[in-house]
């Protein structure tokens, strides 16, 4: 398969299981997104360990709402933030998480994909 049909079928998997997770929680994100996912993916003839990787990190990216994780919702209270603030800084983070993951799965031999993941992550959170 071509790598930019790849690049395709991942993102949108990641977009839709971010935005589930946005309203849901991330175990509940991505058991509803992984049966249509591998569904798709063995028809259009994806690895499975792409399809995994992108449910897996599109779960965990609820960045723009108070709602969608626990430290969240508690820091929402504590510091009298408003919802349009997670909006804000929360879409932003979950484009450079996006380009990340994209980045990662698709130019970097898949053993080692998820821990270069890690390792980009940290770099981008060290040196913005």
């Amino acid at each position: 398969m071509l790598l930019c049909a790849q690049a395709a079928i991942t993102s949108c998997l990641y977009i839709a299981t971010g935005a589930l997770s946005e309203i849901l929680t991330n175990n509940a994100a991505a058991a509803l997104m992984y049966p249509i996912a591998a569904a798709a993916g063995d028809k259009l003839g994806v690895d499975p360990k792409l399809i995994s990787v992108s449910i897996m990190l599109g779960a965990s990216s609820a960045f723009m709402s108070p709602f969608g994780y626990q430290t969240n919702l508690m820091v929402y209270g504590a510091g009298n933030y408003k919802t349009m603030e997670f909006i804000k800084y929360g879409a932003g983070l979950k484009v450079g998480n996006g380009r990340a993951e994209g980045n990662t799965l698709l130019y970097i031999p898949r053993e080692m994909s998820v821990q270069c993941f890690c390792w980009a992550c940290l770099e981008f959170i060290k040196y913005g």
